[in-house]
């Protein structure tokens, strides 16, 4: 186990003890270490709202018979059935979709928070997850949208024109307003990851696996290996690429699938899909966090520099746990740790070089076809390198 020390933060202790106590309810393998001393319950929400714990922290409260202060305990409970009740929307919804796809014949299977849910998290109600994703054939896409506009849906380009998604994303998204507070999002992928000059998991589509989920008709998933290549190549995207909710989701698929992961497949494919250092970034963080356990030998196969190593294990304990969490902090974090995630330097530099403008817009919450974008779009580099100054 790699050393780590948290900190003397009674709300970070506090904050893994949950995050642990979901990661391994079933086998009861951790033994919470209860006795935090003093907590400020402000920097505790604080956490719990950024890692995306809160629906599991009532969850670990109340098995623990631990002791809230009203408005503390209030919030919480009134979170987790909140999120219960759109959890279980999404969950409709998404069997409404499935269905009429397969009625048109077009192939899909769900990704992230969709999967994980009927799967690795069939015994532990709570993960947050604020929409639904489904990835479909690319040759599918057209007939697919018909699908999703006869359902009620409308696709969302956000101010973008459809050559900007088609061209530069890997998803369209669609929403439709529901009976509760939140309209329903989904995002229909014909891919996992942006656009490259090379193709990524190409075998992917023949190794989907169908199962049968709590007496629910048999339905189509990604084999282990790539959703465990999904959950990596989603922190190549913007986002909080250190929430602890996504590291519970890669500890929990190790240890379900410890004795049966097959590795020489994991790596051939980091080397052919250049995923390498996004792979050992996510071990990283559910060895440090976890301890989860995988074979030794495949951090040297993954032929990650000793240098880059250190570097990647000393971002992940010094930036994970801070104060002041919000939008500007993540894109510098995001700018940060994308150097971290491609097995060479080229790409994340050509990226900053050729990024589109929509894309530079809408990371920066400017209006994407705008004079003053244009202008700033050309003048790029310097800006960003203001921008992160500032943070």
């Amino acid at each position: 186990m790699l050393e780590f020390s948290t900190s003397d933060s009674a709300e970070t202790g506090l904050l893994l003890d949950i995050a642990r106590d979901v990661v391994y309810r079933e086998e009861n393998t951790f033994k919470n270490h209860l006795g935090y001393g003093e907590i400020e319950y402000d920097i505790l929400l604080e956490y719990l709202r950024y890692h995306e714990l809160l629906v599991f922290a009532h969850l670990f409260f109340k098995k623990n018979n631990l002791k809230l202060p009203g408005e503390v305990e209030n919030y919480l409970r009134n979170n987790f059935y909140a999120n219960i009740f759109y959890a279980e929307n999404l969950k409709n919804a998404f069997w409404d979709v499935t269905i009429a796809l397969k009625e048109k014949n077009i192939n899909s299977v769900p990704l992230k928070g969709m999967s994980l849910i009927n799967t690795l998290y069939k015994n532990r109600p709570g993960r947050q997850s604020s929409d639904i994703d489904i990835l479909i054939e690319e040759t599918d896409l057209a007939a697919a949208e018909d699908v999703m506009l006869s359902l009620g849906y409308k696709k969302d380009l956000h101010g973008f024109s459809q050559s900007y998604w088609r061209n530069h994303q890997y998803h369209f998204v669609y929403t439709k307003e529901s009976q509760s507070s939140y309209p329903v999002t989904v995002e229909v992928h014909w891919a996992l990851d942006y656009r490259r000059s090379y193709k990524q998991l190409p075998l992917l589509w023949q190794r989907i696996q169908n199962h049968a989920i709590s007496g629910q008709a048999p339905l189509a998933y990604l084999s282990r290996e790539d959703e465990l290549f999904s959950l990596a190549l989603h922190l190549r995207h913007f986002g909080k690429i250190l929430c602890i909710k996504n590291v519970c989701d890669i500890a929990i698929l190790l240890n379900e699938y410890k004795n049966s992961m097959d590795w020489d497949y994991v790596l051939k494919e980091c080397r052919r899909s250049r995923i390498g250092s996004t792979l050992f970034f996510c071990l990283t963080q559910a060895k440090l966090f976890f301890d989860v356990k995988f074979p030794p030998s495949v951090v040297q196969e993954l032929e990650i520099s000793p240098r880059k190593r250190k570097i990647i294990e000393r971002f992940i304990k010094n930036k994970t746990f801070f104060r002041n969490t919000g939008s500007a902090r993540d894109k510098k974090m995001y700018l940060y740790g994308h150097f971290l995630f491609f097995d060479n330097y080229y790409e994340p530099i050509n990226y900053l070089l050729n990024i589109p403008q929509e894309q530079f817009a809408r990371f920066y919450g400017l209006g994407p076809y705008s004079f003053k974008t244009k202008v700033i779009y050309k003048l790029r580099i310097p800006y960003i390198i203001l921008k992160n100054i500032s943070c």
